[in-house]
């Protein structure tokens, strides 16, 4: 179904913007997508610890624009973008998308219809908090059904769902994340995360 990608932005209970990408919700895929926003996002300041919560979503706005494209049916919407974009910016992403095949590049959604529709089809859902920038780790794993998982241990499947339960500790900034070490050395030495033969896919599992 086209492995499906979604990263939102959420301040609290509300989601601010969503971006989606088709073919990306791969665990290596959906890295790299967040490694170009943190790298655009460092060279913006969008990290800046005095930035208040408006400016904050003025800048994400104006990283996410640049990377990828404004969803199409919201580029006449001028009172979702007016206030983050100027004329320009909104010209020339439209501009872009005659010549990209967006839908895989990526679409950037600030209405919560298209919100809605974005986080219902996701198959990999990675949401970051838009006043820290931390995300779970895991989010970016495909689970192991229980009873795939080779257990040469005999744990029980309660033992084995408190293991699995310990990788929700692992967040990480996206500030940090300007090359993928942070989460390779995370990976190098869990003990629940195996590389299989699935294109760009991490499986959590038992060692």
């Amino acid at each position: 179904m086209g492995q499906r990608l979604v990263i939102t932005f959420t301040d609290g209970d509300h989601t601010f913007v969503t971006l989606y990408q088709h073919w990306s919700g791969y665990t290596q895929n959906a890295l790299e997508t967040l490694q170009e926003i943190s790298k655009a996002g460092q060279n913006i300041g969008l990290f800046n610890k005095n930035l208040s919560p408006q400016q904050k979503k003025h800048l994400l706005i104006k990283v996410l624009a640049s990377q990828y494209f404004v969803q199409p049916s919201e580029l006449a919407q001028t009172k979702l973008w007016d206030k983050y974009l100027t004329d320009e910016e909104i010209t020339e992403n439209s501009q872009r998308q005659t010549f990209t095949p967006h839908r895989n590049t990526g679409l950037v959604s600030l209405s919560s219809m298209n919100i809605e529709n974005a986080i219902y089809w996701a198959e990999m859902l990675v949401e970051i908090d838009l006043n820290t920038f931390d995300f779970d780790v895991t989010d970016l794993f495909w689970e192991n059904e229980l009873q795939d998982i080779d257990d040469p241990f005999g744990l029980s499947e309660q033992d084995i769902l408190a293991q699995l339960n310990e990788l929700d500790k692992s967040i990480i900034n996206l500030a940090e994340l300007d090359d993928l070490k942070t989460i390779s050395t995370y990976l190098e030495n869990s003990p629940y995360c195996q590389i299989v033969d699935a294109p760009n896919t991490i499986l959590t599992s038992i060692a």
